[in-house]
């Protein structure tokens, strides 16, 4: 039913047309007569009326001025005036108000009635169209942070011009308090205590349980704008006045997010924060080095917050150093060195940290030094256990999510690897060859070491030491001492500022010539050309 509102200051003219009309017959509902625009304008604000019917001669407030009120205030309400004066100034009056008719008496009940029956289509056009654009404003209110979400991420990858970023942020209402902007994204890290509560969760279900907190975290905040990536990844937007405060607001609002993610889902997440921009044209930058520090998350051994101004740039991984450090692994291991593994495992690592390599480049690098070190003991580990394991120790790899993780694994590998070889080499001779590389090892600084010198040792004569030295290691005694003392020379050259008749002396050669002449042939330039090109690689 409509609600309609009769105003005359009539009596007899309310009263006849109230009661001569079928109203419910028709759809409508008289809700009240009111016998000028006043008392009109107090029954409209209370009923609401969807149709009025007015006279336009009254006292205190006439139909015309009643008309113009409804028109400012409430122009929903359709208006039919019924007047006996057939004046064109009214009617020009009306049209401006937007009256839907003017009638002029005297008009019959039927009349009357063929209007309500018109105004009703009129209203019933005017309600469906209200509907529907209520429909269409709530879903698009319901689709704005998609369009958002979309319209961000596409922002971040670089696909808009200056003048539509300026539009589109306008239309989807993104706005920002803070001269200076960067971006942050809050990435899952480690969900292993989520899933031994909730075995059946899958990683998308976690990544959006995850955004849900972190954005009722952000909500309400002028100075942030949150979205999610195709990768259902949660990203935000930090605006502030300073960079200072920029970080201030960054560090306290992320750590809100993380313990709470914790708390509530004993989920590790990592905030990765992009460097300091000005204005929507650039946060692709600040997205850039977002992406180029997550690149380089293994350098930051677990940090929840990492700050993309804290990625060390690039040295290069010194290919001589790490070939060099591998050899000596490999020695270590067919020894079954422990300590000393760990120790040799520990400079391996800090030189890939040093390096400021990306995961990827880093996760090549430690592969090869495994493949390295397996093609190396491959006489030594045939027949041994855990074969399979050994292979599929790489691919496993690709699974840690920090370098502390993979160099506790490489380290217990190259143990593994120890242990596995002195099982296989249970015999006595393979002991004398263990002992022999061990005496090696410890009096390599002794100019006077000799085969004999070692046989002595050992009480064994030198035909037989040398076939059990050969079988044992792969290489003979003079190649091994000359392997050990070139490696310690290496270490010399790279951690001191020693001449290199010093080094040669501290690693057993009296004569320097000689000493750069088998430096050269085992590493294939001299000593002096090996520190340059050191210098180089490190910049």
């Amino acid at each position: 039913m409509y609600k309609v509102l009769l105003v005359d200051d009539e009596i007899l003219t309310r009263e006849a047309i109230s009661q001569n009309v079928p109203w419910n017959d028709i759809g409508f509902t008289l809700i009240g007569a009111a016998e000028n625009g006043r008392e009109a304008v107090g029954l409209v604000e209370t009923e609401r009326p969807d149709l009025v019917l007015t006279d336009i001669c009254m006292p205190v407030m006439d139909g015309i001025a009643l008309s113009g009120y409804l028109y400012e205030k409430h122009p929903e309400t359709k208006v039919i005036i019924i007047s006996g004066y057939d004046d064109f100034e009214y009617a020009k009056q009306a049209i401006k108000f937007g009256v839907s008719n003017y009638i002029l008496k005297p008009i019959t009940s039927c009349e009357l009635m063929e209007e309500l029956e018109k105004i009703k289509k009129k209203i019933e056009q005017t309600a469906e169209k209200k509907r529907e654009f209520e429909q269409i404003q709530t879903k698009l209110e319901k689709s704005v942070p998609t369009l958002r979400s979309h319209f961000l991420t596409r922002l971040l990858e670089g696909n808009y011009t200056k003048n539509d970023i300026q539009s589109q942020i306008h239309q989807l209402g993104i706005h920002l308090n803070g001269q200076k902007q960067a971006v942050v994204m809050l990435e899952v890290e480690d969900f292993t205590a989520f899933l031994e509560r909730y075995p059946i969760a899958a990683e998308e279900l976690i990544k959006f349980a995850v955004a849900n907190i972190a954005e009722e975290i952000a909500a309400g905040n002028e100075r942030i704008v949150f979205f999610e990536n195709e990768s259902n990844n949660s990203h935000f937007i930090f605006a502030e006045e300073s960079s200072d405060a920029l970080y201030r607001l960054i560090d306290t609002v992320c750590r809100k997010m993380i313990d709470a993610v914790w708390k509530y889902m004993h989920t590790r997440v990592c905030a990765v924060v992009g460097n300091i921009v000005k204005g929507p044209a650039n946060w692709k930058r600040s997205y850039q080095s977002v992406l180029h520090a997550r690149e380089h998350k293994f350098l930051f051994e677990g940090q929840e917050i990492i700050y993309s101004k804290e990625v060390i740039p690039a040295k290069g991984t010194e290919k001589l150093e790490l070939m060099h450090r591998t050899e000596k692994l490999v020695l270590m291991i067919k020894l079954n060195q422990s300590e000393e593994i760990k120790s040799e495992t520990a400079q391996i690592f800090l030189r890939l940290r040093e390096s400021g390599k990306e995961n990827k480049e880093l996760l090549v690098v430690i592969q090869n030094l495994i493949i390295t070190i397996l093609m190396a003991l491959d006489d030594h580990l045939s027949g041994t256990k855990k074969e399979e394991d050994r292979s599929s120790f790489i691919i496993r790899l690709q699974e840690a999510r920090q370098l502390s993780d993979i160099e506790i694994q490489f380290e217990k590998f190259c143990i593994d690897l120890a242990d596995d070889i002195a099982v296989k080499r249970e015999n006595p001779s393979e002991k004398q060859a263990i002992k022999a590389m061990d005496y090696i090892e410890k009096n390599y600084m002794n100019a006077e070491m000799s085969l004999h010198t070692v046989c002595e040792y050992l009480c064994v004569s030198t035909s037989y030491f040398s076939a059990i030295f050969k079988n044992a290691t792969g290489e003979t005694f003079v190649e091994a001492l000359t392997r050990i003392r070139i490696n310690k020379a290496k270490d010399f050259l790279e951690s001191s500022d020693m001449k290199n008749y010093e080094v040669a002396i501290e690693v057993g050669y009296q004569d320097p010539h000689y000493f750069s002449s088998i430096f050269k042939k085992q590493v294939g330039v001299t000593p002096t050309e090996y520190v340059k090109q050191l210098r180089r690689e490190r910049g």
